[in-house]
């Protein structure tokens, strides 16, 4: 659970998405899959590393984090310097490279959230990729139909004691059940300090009410999710503020998911 430094806490709900383990030796090889130019044999042990990690996502959240989870570790490994467009080349190196490794189940799950939140430049190349282990004879996952677009939900504001910590909670749903990704920005920097992906919206939901009313000069109020989107684009434009490791990993892992969200917020706005 993330906690800011003026000692709240600020992750409630059913939090899902961690760091994935796959070891200091696959984290070593996307290193040297961003710095070689020849890096199919390391991008190879990568993917089978995300896999495994995969091999649990039965559900179109748990794929959506999975995909947004492996572009943010890339982007947590990528050499200093290196620019949004070359990881776009990377993740499609992957692609092309590493259609045996996607070929399983957990793999055509990977494939259809890539396709509906991965990089733009890299969806189609997903799908199609999806298409033909499909055709192959592999089953596509039941939600794949509706991933990448779940029926935005309430939203709302909790700005903690202080005034300068808000949380900003956007929630959505699939058929198999709701969850919320909330958005931890902080005034004194306008940027985004830390965001986290709950499975469990009534107990958030349930936990942030308690917490206000046990912490004086916090508050709470619902809010549209036009604005409640709006306003996390404002943070995101500013540079992002973590102040521990911990939130300084969440933002990377979480940033493909939640781009996803606000432009499906903006959509239906």
């Amino acid at each position: 659970m993330p906690v800011d430094q003026d000692g709240g806490d600020v992750g409630f709900g059913g939090r899902v998405g961690a760091v994935p383990d796959f070891g200091a030796s696959h984290l070593g090889g996307l290193e040297a899959a961003l710095a070689e130019p020849d890096a199919q044999p390391a991008l190879e042990v990568f993917l089978a590393a995300t896999m495994r990690q995969s091999s649990g996502a039965r559900t179109a959240l748990h794929a959506e984090l999975g995909v947004s989870e492996l572009l943010g570790l890339m982007a947590l490994m990528a050499p200093p310097g290196t620019s949004s467009a070359e990881l776009d080349d990377v993740a499609d190196l992957i692609l092309i490279t590493g259609t045996e490794g996607f070929a399983t189940a957990a793999g055509v799950a990977l494939l259809r959230a890539w396709a509906a939140i991965g990089p733009p430049a890299t969806r189609d190349r997903a799908h199609r990729t999806a298409e033909a282990l499909i055709a192959g004879g592999l089953p596509d996952p039941v939600w794949s139909a509706a991933v990448g677009r779940p029926l935005p939900g309430t939203c709302w504001r909790h700005t903690y004691a202080g005034g300068h910590l808000n949380a900003i909670t956007l929630t959505f749903s699939y058929a198999d059940g709701a969850h919320a990704v909330t958005v931890l920005t902080d005034d004194r920097c306008d940027g985004i300090k830390d965001v986290w992906v709950s499975d469990d919206v009534p107990a958030l939901l349930a936990d942030t009410q308690a917490l206000v009313q046990v912490q004086p000069g916090s508050s709470f109020r619902f809010v549209d999710p036009g604005y409640a989107a709006a306003q996390v684009r404002t943070a995101q434009n500013a540079e992002p503020c973590p102040e521990v490791e911990c939130q300084e990993v969440n933002l990377a892992l979480t940033g493909r998911l939640l781009d996803a969200r606000l432009d499906l917020l903006q959509a239906h706005d």
